[in-house]
């Protein structure tokens, strides 16, 4: 890949794209247009990440859905996962031709959409290691590892249940990532003008999903909905 890659946000419409506008690490973006599409993106050097640290990298992927929720308070967007890299505008162009077909459907049927996201958590933490000095060390540490499996497990199948929940009540699915550390994040596009709909549905399931946490971001401001139910802003 050159240097003169470009990160990619979303797929918008080719004829609204605003001039002026800032992208992560405050490069302007830039659409790549082809038809009535167009590529939002913005200059990244290819080797951006190189040797970032996760809290980093975190903080760079919280600006990037920023710059979506952004666009999508006044305009469509299809919102691409973060991280999409294109070496230069050629390569993005072959994707738009590539995928053209199937990115005019998609973005057709998210008019008036906004992205939501939902990160997924156990609201026990992280545990810490067991000292490997203390006695029965080894029955400790596999005491650890089974409730950090059981903890994962619970995690994928809240991410699961809470997105058929959502998309039964109208949200479109578009991403659904399990990290390694056992949390997980589900991006959704939810009809723009109502919040208070998404964070009702919200409300109502955390109420029923135990030790789960879940942080929302998206038009709003950051809430985390655990199994009292009632919302509170998100530190």
């Amino acid at each position: 890949m050159s240097d003169a890659a470009l990160i990619c946000y979303g797929v918008v419409d080719a004829a609204d794209v605003p001039k002026g506008r800032a992208g992560l690490r405050g490069a302007l973006l830039r659409p790549v247009s082809s038809g009535s599409l167009a590529l939002l993106t913005s200059a990244l050097a290819a080797d951006a990440f190189a040797g970032a640290s996760q809290t980093q990298v975190e903080e760079a992927a919280q600006d990037f859905h920023a710059v979506i929720n952004a666009w999508s308070a006044q305009r469509n967007i299809l919102p691409m996962r973060f991280g999409t890299l294109f070496d230069g505008e050629a390569a993005a162009l072959r994707y738009l031709a590539r995928q053209g077909g199937a990115l005019t459907a998609a973005f057709a049927g998210i008019s008036g959409m906004q992205e939501w996201r939902v990160a997924v958590r156990h609201a026990g933490g992280e545990k810490p290691a067991p000292a490997k000095a203390q006695p029965g060390y080894l029955r400790a540490l596999q005491a650890k590892r089974r409730q950090e499996k059981q903890e994962q497990d619970d995690v994928t199948r809240q991410l699961e249940a809470l997105a058929g929940v959502l998309q039964d009540h109208g949200a479109v699915l578009c991403d659904c990532v399990l990290d390694a550390k056992g949390s997980g994040t589900l991006t959704t596009l939810w009809p723009r003008g109502q919040a208070g709909a998404f964070m009702h549905h919200m409300s109502t399931y955390a109420d029923q999903s135990g030790a789960i946490s879940f942080d929302v971001f998206g038009p709003e401001a950051p809430f985390t909905f655990a199994a009292q139910g009632l919302p509170a802003h998100a530190a």
